[in-house]
C-alpha cells in the first residue's frame, strides 16, 4: 500500500515539496485538486513507480528548474527513491486509470489505432497471457532476425548465379554427372531451335470486320408516321412550330408538356384550361410519339457504336498488323497475301456514317415527318457494300494464308527453346554450385538458415496456439464483463466479436461495436467517414464510458486484485452526468476488494459522494494546494469544502466567534447573505430572486396581520440594525467605500453574534 509521498522536487507544479502534517494515505484516499495543480502528474508518478519507467517523470520536469526531478515514496514500509533519472526500485501492483491509460490502450482523440488494440490485448490477458504473448513476440523477433540473415546470405550467393534462377533453387541444384558433355549437347540443341522459335512465336493473320447497316429497318424508321395523331392536332402543332420556332421546336414543346402542373403554364403561370393549342399538343405528342422517339434514339446509338472512331481505328490496326506479319511470313511461306486500300474503306465508312447521321438528326427533330432515304445516302450505302465485298475477298485470302502458315509452324515446332535455355542455365549453375568451394559453403549456410527458420515458425505456431487457447476464454469472459458494465452505465451500445489477430506478426485484440444489434467496425484514422465507425457513432461520453468499462472489467477478473493499488485520475471528467452515480458505486466496490484505492478529482462533490458511503472505512481526504507558485499536498476538510453557501457563511461567523480569529471584510460580508438565506428558506414564497435584504425589510414592515411575514415584526428593529451595519461592507450598498470601512473586532464580534442569534431565533 502507498503510505506517503515524502518528497517531490522539480516535477510539474511540485517544485520543492516535502511532506508536512498528516498526509499519510489510507486504504481509500481521496485527493482534491483544481485543474492545473498536478493531479495528472501524481497519477503519472505512480505509473512510473509501478513500471520503473522514468520517462513518465522526466517528461514532466518543472519548466524553470535547472535540477533533475527527485521523488521519494514510502510503500509498505519501504522508501522508493527516484534520482538521477532512475528509480532505485519499482513498486509493482499499481494500476492507473487516466488519459494515459485511454490513449495507450483504447483510443486517441476519435480513433482506435493498431497500437491501442495491441496494448489493450496485453492489458486484458493479464500476466499469464502476457508471458504467452511475449513468447510469440520473441519468436517473431527471432524469425525477423533469421529472415535478415537469410537476405544477407542471398545477397552473397546472388552474384554467382547465371540468369534469373532463384537463390533457393540454385542452392538445391543436384550434382550432374558428366556435366560438361551435357552443356555441349544442350548448346547445340538450342542453336537449332532459335530459328524455329521465331516461326512458332509469330502470329497468324487476322480477319477484318465491317459494321452492318440495317437498311430496311432504317428506311422504315425514317418514313414512319403515327396514324393516331388527329389531323387537326397535327395541323395546329406544325403551323405553330413553323410560325414561332425553328427545327428544334417540336422537341422543345414535347419536353415542355412535362412541366405543366395543375393546368397552368410553367413559363407565365396563367391557366391553360380550354386552350385549343395545348389540347392539340397533348394529342400530337402521344405515347406512340414517345415510343417513336425511343426507336430513333436506339437507331442513332446503333449507328454511333458500329461506326465509332474506335471501331475504325481498330480496323486500321488489324490491317496494319496483317501487313507487318505478311512481311515476316513472305520469307518462309509463298502465297497470295491479302492487301487492301484502307483509305478507300475510311472514305466509304465516313460518307455512309455522315449520310445516316444526317437523316437521323432530321428525324429526331421532326419524328412525325416521313424522311425517305435520299439518293446520296443510297449511293453511300452501295459504295460501302462494294467495300464489304472487297473485305470479304480479303478475308478469304487471310484464311488461305493462315492454313499455309499453320502448316509451316507444325513443321518447325521441333522443340522448346525456352525449356532448352532454362535447362542449359541450370546445368551451368550446377557447375558453379558444386565446383567452387566458396560458393558451396555459402549455399550450405543458406540452407541451414532456412532450416532454422522453419523450426522457429513451427515453434511460433505452437506458441500462438497456446496463447489463443488461453486468450479465447479470457476474451470471452472479458467481453461479457465489459457489456455488463456498459449496461449498468446505461450505454446504448456494447462490444461483440472479440478475438485475437496478428497484424505484423504480433498478437492484438480485435472487437466490434454493437449498436442496435448491428456490428460496427472500429475503423481508424485512415478509414473513410462515409460509413459507421468508432469515430462517428459514439459520443465523447460514450467513448470515456467504454474506456472505463475496459479498465474495470479487467480488474474484476484479476486474480491478484486484492493486492492491487488502483488509482483513478478524474474518472468522471468526460462522463455524462447520469453515469456519475454508477462510477462512484464501482469505486466504492473496488475499495472493498483491493489493497488500496486512490481517487484524484477536481470535483469535491464527487469525492464527497464516495466519502459518504457508510461501508467505507479507513478514508483519508487530501488536497493539492497552492504553495506560492508551486503545489503541495495537505489535509483536506471535505465537509467544510462541500458545504453550501448558507452553511459556509454560518460556520465562518461561528468559527470567528469561537476561535477569536482576526476580523476580515470576508467575515463581515457573511452577515447579510446569511440573513437572506435564512429568510428565503423560512419564507420561500415571500421574496423574489432579484430581491435582497433591504427589500425583505420593506416587505416585513408593510406586512398585514394575515401575512406570514407579520411574525417577524417583533424582530424588525434588530433586522434593520443588522442590515444597516452589514451593508457598508458590500459594493452594491456602499459604492465608494466598501473596501475602506474600518473594521473593529469587538463591533464585528457583536454583530456576528446578533446575526447567529437572529437565524437561531426565527
Amino acid at each position: 500500500m502507498i503510505e506517503k509521498i515524502l518528497v517531490i522536487k522539480n516535477v510539474g507544479k511540485f517544485v520543492n515539496y516535502a511532506a508536512h502534517g498528516d498526509v499519510v494515505f489510507e486504504k481509500l484516499t481521496l485527493i482534491f485538486g483544481e485543474n492545473g495543480r498536478g493531479k495528472t502528474m501524481l497519477s503519472a508518478l505512480l505509473r512510473s513507480l509501478d513500471r520503473g519507467d522514468p520517462q513518465y517523470i522526466l517528461e514532466r520536469k518543472s519548466v524553470k528548474s535547472t535540477s533533475g526531478p527527485e521523488v521519494s515514496v514510502r510503500v509498505d514500509g519501504t522508501t522508493h527513491l527516484f534520482k538521477n533519472g532512475i528509480w532505485d526500485s519499482p513498486a509493482d501492483g499499481i494500476v492507473v486509470f487516466d488519459m494515459t491509460f485511454i490513449n495507450e490502450n483504447v483510443y486517441s482523440g476519435i480513433y482506435v489505432e493498431h497500437d491501442h488494440k495491441r496494448n489493450l490485448y496485453r492489458f486484458i490477458v493479464g500476466e499469464t497471457g502476457v508471458k504467452l504473448a511475449n513468447a510469440v513476440d520473441d519468436l517473431d523477433v527471432k524469425i525477423r532476425t533469421t529472415n535478415d540473415e537469410i537476405k544477407s546470405k542471398e545477397k552473397q550467393v546472388q552474384p554467382h548465379i547465371l540468369g534469373k534462377l532463384e537463390v533457393k533453387k540454385f542452392c538445391d541444384l543436384p550434382v550432374v554427372p558428366d556435366v560438361d558433355k551435357e552443356v555441349q549437347e544442350k548448346e547445340a540443341e538450342l542453336a537449332a531451335l532459335k530459328q524455329a522459335a521465331a516461326i512458332a512465336s509469330r502470329s497468324t493473320l487476322t480477319k477484318l470486320s465491317l459494321p452492318l447497316v440495317p437498311l430496311a429497318t432504317l428506311e422504315a424508321l425514317l418514313t414512319k408516321k403515327l396514324e393516331d395523331v388527329a389531323e387537326s392536332a397535327e395541323r395546329l402543332t406544325k403551323e405553330h412550330i413553323a410560325r414561332c420556332m425553328d427545327g428544334e421546336g417540336e422537341d422543345w414543346i414535347n419536353r415542355g408538356l412535362e412541366y405543366i402542373k395543375e393546368g397552368h403554364c410553367p413559363f407565365c403561370g396563367q391557366s391553360l384550361t380550354g386552350q385549343e393549342l395545348i389540347t392539340a399538343y397533348k394529342t400530337y405528342f402521344s405515347a406512340a410519339y414517345a415510343e417513336l422517339k425511343a426507336e430513333i434514339a436506339e437507331m442513332t446509338e446503333t449507328i454511333s457504336t458500329g461506326f465509332s472512331q474506335d471501331a475504325l481505328l481498330g480496323l486500321q490496326r488489324s490491317s496494319n498488323s496483317n501487313s507487318s506479319h505478311s512481311e515476316f511470313w513472305r520469307e518462309y511461306v509463298d502465297g497470295d497475301y491479302p492487301a487492301l486500300d484502307f483509305d478507300a474503306i475510311k472514305s466509304a465508312w465516313t460518307t455512309l456514317q455522315n449520310a445516316i447521321n444526317s437523316h437521323l438528326k432530321r428525324k429526331t427533330a421532326s419524328p412525325l415527318e416521313s424522311l425517305p432515304l435520299e439518293k446520296e445516302a443510297k449511293e453511300a450505302f452501295n459504295s460501302f457494300e462494294a467495300i464489304r465485298e472487297k473485305v470479304a475477298s480479303y478475308n478469304g485470302r487471310v484464311d488461305a494464308m493462315n492454313l499455309l502458315i499453320g502448316e509451316k509452324k507444325k513443321k518447325t515446332a521441333g522443340g522448346n527453346q525456352l525449356l532448352a535455355e532454362s535447362t542449359l542455365e541450370e546445368l551451368k549453375n550446377s557447375t558453379n554450385r558444386h565446383t567452387n568451394d566458396a560458393i558451396k559453403t555459402l549455399c550450405e549456410d543458406y540452407n541451414k538458415l532456412l532450416k532454422k527458420k522453419e523450426g522457429q515458425e513451427d515453434d511460433k505456431v505452437k506458441a500462438k496456439t497456446a496463447l489463443e487457447t488461453y486468450a479465447k476464454g479470457v476474451l470471452s469472459k472479458y467481453e461479457n464483463g465489459i457489456n455488463d458494465h456498459l449496461k449498468d452505465f446505461g450505454a446504448g451500445f456494447k462490444i461483440c466479436n472479440t478475438g485475437t489477430k496478428y497484424p505484423g506478426g504480433k498478437p492484438t485484440t480485435d472487437y466490434q461495436l454493437s449498436i442496435d444489434d448491428t456490428p460496427v467496425n472500429l475503423g481508424d484514422s485512415k478509414t473513410a467517414s462515409t460509413g459507421p465507425c468508432f469515430k462517428n457513432t459514439l459520443s465523447a461520453g460514450d467513448k470515456s464510458t467504454l474506456a472505463f468499462a475496459f479498465f474495470i472489467a479487467q480488474l474484476q477478473d484479476d486474480p491478484g486484485l486484492s493486492n492491487k493499488v488502483v488509482v483513478f485520475d478524474d474518472p468522471v471528467s468526460s462522463l455524462d452526468s447520469n453515469r456519475r452515480h454508477c462510477t462512484q458505486q464501482v469505486i466504492r466496490g473496488l475499495s472493498q476488494k483491493t489493497r488500496q484505492v486512490i481517487v484524484l478529482s477536481h470535483d469535491p462533490h464527487f469525492l464527497l459522494s464516495i466519502w459518504n458511503d457508510e461501508k467505507v472505512s479507513a478514508v483519508k481526504n487530501l488536497q493539492i494546494v497552492r504553495s506560492g507558485q508551486a503545489s503541495a499536498l495537505s489535509e483536506w476538510d471535505i465537509e467544510a469544502a462541500t458545504r453550501d453557501a448558507y452553511l459556509q457563511n454560518y460556520f465562518s461567523l461561528d468559527e470567528y466567534i469561537e476561535k477569536g480569529s482576526v476580523p476580515t471584510r470576508d467575515i463581515a460580508r457573511c452577515i447579510r447573505p446569511l440573513l437572506e438565506g435564512n429568510l428565503r428558506l423560512r419564507f420561500p414564497k415571500a421574496f423574489k430572486r432579484t430581491e435582497w435584504l433591504g427589500d425583505f425589510i420593506a416587505k416585513i414592515h408593510s406586512a398585514g396581520s394575515t401575512d406570514p411575514l407579520n411574525v417577524l415584526k417583533p424582530k424588525f428593529n434588530e433586522l434593520e440594525a443588522l442590515n444597516e451595519y452589514s451593508k457598508s461592507f458590500h459594493h452594491d450598498q456602499n459604492l465608494t467605500g466598501a473596501d475602506s470601512v474600518k473594521l473593529d473586532d469587538a463591533e464585528l464580534q457583536s454583530y456576528s453574534k446578533r446575526a447567529l442569534t437572529f437565524v437561531s431565533g426565527v
